[in-house]
């Protein structure tokens, strides 16, 4: 028995230190329980969207989407942008198109001063609000055309009619009701009249028919019109003038507007004449005056007459002379079949072409 008491002493001994230790590493366990570890965060590699897609095999899939997307193309409508509800609203016109930028056909060569209020062009003069493009465009046109259904819209179409003119008579027999129609389409109280001219030593100096609804009186007028006779180079374009202001009967609150056309110029001493009668129509009936010249189709002087004509050409200068004095615009008439397309174009101004031309399909 006494040779076991060393070790238990040294057992003793040493337990003290053991259960040191045990407490120390049992407080570091804690410790360590306790502690909330970070580690630094790793931003992955961007990838690239139509890799991922390709990856996933929808790379078909991505290239029939893109482009048809309205909203992701030029094709999507400002509209689409405002979710707004429809306006319920009356259309000024009947399936009107608009276009962006009505052009010039190439078989008006414009010379003249333009019909429209020149404040169209001038949005800085305050006087119209400013808009641009299609919106400006469209929304001037059908205040234009709104402006003469509240007040009427009178035409008078002044025209020579000797030999020279008769494809252009041909042609305005075969369309004058088309032509009619579209005014009426435009403006369903639009009148027409007819005053003929030919020169003092013909067999009349000028015929006329009144401003009319109709279409039969017209045509009926125009059946007993042929186109004969001239031959020499100016024509009485001063008593056409004179009949179509003094004595038709026009509307006090109409759009009056005169179409001269013709492939001769006015007599040289009437020419004053003539621009007093356009001045008088304008200041104080609010009348408009267009010429078109349609000499570059028609006339063919006779060898009497070839070298007046090529030395003194002045049909152009003349009608754009009565144009610019009366408000409206000249222009040459390049395509005698498209004559009827000209007239409309000349009574509603070049400017509108473009939005005319829905309407003049018939023509």
């Amino acid at each position: 028995m006494s040779g076991a008491q060393p070790g238990k002493g040294n057992l003793l001994r040493r337990l003290p230190s053991f259960s040191l230790s045990l407490a120390l590493h049992v407080l570091l366990l804690l410790g360590f329980a306790t502690v909330t570890w970070y580690a630094p965060e790793t931003k992955p590699r961007d990838v690239d969207t139509a890799a991922l897609i390709a990856l996933q095999g929808l790379q078909e899939d991505r290239m029939r989407f893109q482009g048809t997307d309205k909203l992701d193309s030029f094709e999507a409508q400002d509209r689409m942008v405002y979710p707004l509800d429809e306006i319920d609203y009356r259309p000024v016109l009947p399936e009107l198109k608009f276009f962006p930028e009505p052009t010039i056909k190439h078989s008006l060569d414009l010379v003249g001063i333009e019909s429209a209020s020149r404040e169209w062009l001038e949005p800085s003069s305050g006087r119209q609000p400013l808009y641009t493009g299609e919106e400006k465009l469209s929304g001037s046109f059908t205040r234009h055309i709104q402006t003469m259904r509240e007040g009427g819209l009178d035409i008078v179409f002044v025209f020579d009619s000797t030999s020279s003119m008769a494809e252009v008579l041909r042609q305005v027999k075969y369309k004058i009701e088309n032509l009619v129609a579209v005014f009426k389409q435009l403006v369903p109280t639009a009148r027409v009249g007819l005053v003929t001219y030919r020169d003092t030593d013909e067999s009349f100096v000028t015929r006329s028919h009144p401003l009319s609804h109709g279409t039969i009186s017209l045509n009926n007028f125009l059946r007993q019109i042929q186109a004969e006779a001239g031959g020499d180079y100016e024509e009485a374009i001063d008593e056409g003038l004179r009949v179509a202001i003094q004595e038709m009967q026009w509307r006090p609150k109409a759009k009056k507007i005169i179409v001269l056309m013709g492939d001769a110029p006015p007599h040289a001493e009437a020419v004053t004449a003539c621009t007093r009668l356009v001045v008088q129509f304008r200041r104080e009936m609010n009348g408009m005056v267009s010429a078109l010249d349609t000499s570059l189709d028609t006339f063919k002087p006779s060898a009497q007459f070839a070298a007046e004509y090529n030395a003194t050409d002045r049909v152009l200068p003349d009608f754009r002379l009565l144009a610019d004095l009366g408000g409206g615009e000249a222009a040459r008439l390049n395509d005698v079949e498209r004559v009827i397309r000209q007239m409309v174009v000349m009574v509603f101004g070049s400017r509108w072409e473009g939005c005319l031309d829905e309407f003049m399909k018939s023509l």
